[in-house]
């Protein structure tokens, strides 16, 4: 899961500020999952998994919330 992570961002985001206040967890936790050195938590592989699924549809629900 993890692995392919920041691959998968890349290719959809544009970085990891941005993806990772899209899913509400600080940068430096994102580097950490991206270099394999944590893991993120179930409720945040799961968030993952359905980003993967559906990008825009994630975008979509999570407008406006900040």
């Amino acid at each position: 899961m993890t692995g392919d992570l920041g691959t998968h961002r890349q290719v959809n985001s544009p970085g990891q500020v941005l993806f990772a206040s899209l899913i509400g967890t600080g940068v430096g936790t994102v580097r950490k999952w991206e270099l394999g050195t944590r893991r993120p938590s179930g409720a945040a592989r799961t968030l993952i998994s359905v980003i993967k699924a559906e990008p825009k549809a994630v975008r979509r629900a999570l407008a406006g919330q900040n």
